[in-house]
């Protein structure tokens, strides 16, 4: 019996010495590596929004756009921001300007590591509109995917008079905290090294696996000063700032025409969200066969003409 429990503890010791040389190796990765301007390599431009720096990309003439409106695209939860729309929108919706931000926090635009109202929806959906009053835009065509989807309902519900029409695609409205967001906020560094691991820079973080199949550089934006705890931040805000159950109520409220577009095989938000999303905004629902929480990739082509057919100005009404 000693020698069992010998064995169970010097096993335990050495997952318990695993685990911790992983967290402070992702501790100091974060350190070397998060040392990035934001505006390193922007290539469009940096604005003023509320007291923090937002990185803004357009395509086209937004005073121009043949249907009298530009489209604003708002990207979700990726370090990247709107590079993870720019290729699609740019080849799928040719023709049409574009107005491509990354949302506090993303992208090139600034890092905030502390919680705070600047991260709820009312505060992205205000910095929307300040953003567009900036580029003297009035009025868009909205086209928001996954957490995106969220601040596009929250605009859309804030500043209805400026929303011609509005695409959800896997939009994350309905989803709900998990545990893990509580993982990423444990002390002594461990949060950092699952929010580093799972988001972030490290290398089997969803924006290494998906530059892994797409070629794309993604994994350059987590390398941005205060990333890391940008992300934590934010996550920590959902739930302490947003008030994310009071969006829900108000979405029956929605009144700009809407489509609602949804990968069959999504896990992230499962088709049931879509056809709750439809419901309640009346809106038709798009089921994309054999996609699951990107179908504007998985699908491009499907995507972009179901888009492309509905934000025309006398379609979808």
């Amino acid at each position: 019996m000693r020698l069992l429990l010998k064995i169970v503890a010097g096993v335990l010791l050495l997952l318990v010495l695993c685990c911790a040389g992983i967290v402070i190796h992702a501790n100091l990765a974060i350190a070397r590596t998060e040392t990035r301007s934001p505006a390193e390599g922007a290539s469009g431009r940096m604005l003023t929004i509320a007291g923090h720096q937002w990185h803004v990309l357009t395509n086209g003439d937004l005073g121009g756009d043949p249907t009298g409106a530009p489209i604003l695209l708002i990207h979700g939860f990726a370090v990247a921001g709107a590079e993870t729309f720019q290729p699609w929108a740019s080849t799928e919706l040719r023709g049409r300007s574009l107005i491509l931000p990354d949302l506090l926090g993303y992208g090139h635009s600034q890092r905030i590591p502390t919680a705070g109202p600047w991260y709820s929806l009312k505060s992205y959906s205000d910095g929307l509109a300040a953003l567009l009053d900036q580029l003297g835009v009035a009025q868009v065509d909205l086209v928001g995917h996954s957490n995106g989807g969220t601040v596009a309902a929250q605009f859309a519900l804030d500043h209805p008079g400026r929303v011609r029409r509005i695409v959800f695609i896997d939009a994350g409205i309905y989803v709900e905290p998990s545990g893990g967001e509580r993982i990423i906020q444990l002390p002594l560094g461990i949060g950092r090294a699952v929010a580093w691991h799972a988001f972030g820079g490290g290398p089997w973080s969803i924006n290494a696996l998906a530059c892994e199949r797409r070629g794309c550089h993604w994994g350059e934006l987590a390398k941005v000063a205060n990333t890391t705890d940008g992300l934590r931040a934010m996550m920590r805000s959902h739930r302490d700032y947003t008030g994310p159950q009071a969006l829900v109520d108000r979405m029956p409220r929605l009144r700009a025409p809407a489509l609602v577009i949804w990968g069959a095989n999504d896990t992230i938000t499962p088709l049931s969200h879509g056809q709750r999303l439809a419901r309640e905004t009346r809106a038709r629902l798009v089921v994309v066969a054999g996609a699951a929480h990107m179908p504007h990739l998985q699908a491009a082509g499907e995507v972009g003409r179901q888009v492309r057919g509905f934000l025309q100005p006398s379609g979808g009404d």
